[in-house]
């Protein structure tokens, strides 16, 4: 089995984590021996917000209690920190979250190019 790149697209609460989970069950039962990175910026967010530690983690709670958009650039480094520090060329990829803007895709796309993740689901 080659290795996947699958992205989850719905709105918060639509149950794609809830798809990642069981795919990710799928994945490492017919291919045990490969990694699966599951990237979700939507917990990432939260995690950063619950640290309660400064500016940005104020602004990303209020942000999440008002249910806005959270800004490009800090979704697009939480999402490509995961990568930059997790993936490597053998291992599934199941993104969650995002792109959530045409913005965001083009940064999405030139960073699987970029990994060669050529092959997208």
């Amino acid at each position: 089995m080659q290795p996947l790149t699958i992205i989850f697209i719905g709105p918060q609460g639509s149950g794609k984590g809830t798809q990642i989970e069981k795919l990710d069950i799928v994945l490492n039962k017919k291919d045990p021996t490969r990694q699966t990175l599951d990237i979700q910026t939507g917990r990432r967010f939260r995690a950063l917000a619950m640290r309660g530690e400064g500016y940005t983690e104020d602004h990303v709670s209020a942000t999440l209690d008002s249910g806005v958009l959270q800004p490009l650039f800090l979704s697009v480094v939480l999402w490509g920190d995961a990568m930059r520090e997790h993936l490597n060329p053998d291992c599934h990829v199941l993104i969650d979250g995002f792109p959530r803007t045409v913005a965001e895709a083009i940064v999405l796309e030139s960073a699987l190019s970029f990994y060669k993740r050529d092959s997208v689901i």
